[in-house]
């Protein structure tokens, strides 16, 4: 759909991706697939009244990008879509050590991601990929600074407690900051 209805975004972006000059074919592709079909949902959770929550979102992309690149793809990326991106009301930032990011990698059944299927064999990765954070963090702050768009909240979830009180911050935060939608929101 983000093919059809977006046909310049796609070729521009296909171009991005392309000149951060991704680790291998499948990580170019894979990317393009994500970012596209990352940009499809965001433009249509804009057409739809209420909150849309996603795990993953264009800032996750961008990181996704870097993770195939290295350093300075992040930032390539975002300006040369700089305006065009569609990017959320609220990106939410949950902040955890790297040893704890690599103790639950370790501790999880699959190893779905790159990351995690490269974490065993490169003991570099986790600093390349806080590396990479900071510099996709670096973006969405300018974002937001020149903008006010998007908001950015930051929640901790470093012990397995923690989950809930930052699931009750984040609704507080829809409650209070962004006019009540957290009331559509089943079970908040």
């Amino acid at each position: 759909l983000e093919l059809l209805s977006q046909p310049m975004y796609v070729l521009i972006s296909a171009r991005a991706i392309a000149a951060t000059r991704q680790m291998s074919v499948a990580d170019l592709l894979g990317t393009l697939f994500n970012w596209i079909f990352v940009s499809s949902l965001l433009r249509r959770s804009r057409r739809r009244p209420g909150v849309c929550l996603l795990d993953q979102g264009i800032f996750q992309g961008l990181w996704s990008v870097g993770f195939g690149a290295g350093r300075g793809a992040v930032a390539l990326l975002a300006g040369r879509l700089e305006g065009r991106m569609p990017t959320p009301d609220l990106v939410v930032v949950i902040e955890t050590s790297l040893e704890t990011v690599e103790r639950r990698l370790r501790d999880r059944r699959g190893r779905d991601s790159r990351l995690e299927r490269r974490l065993q064999d490169e003991p570099g990765l986790l600093a390349l990929s806080a590396s990479l954070l900071q510099e996709t963090l670096a973006v969405l702050r300018g974002l937001s600074e020149r903008s006010g768009h998007p908001r950015l909240l930051t929640v901790t979830n470093e012990r397995e407690t923690d989950l809930e009180a930052a699931a009750r911050e984040i609704v507080h935060y829809l409650e209070q900051d962004l006019g009540g939608l957290a009331a559509e929101i089943p079970g908040s």
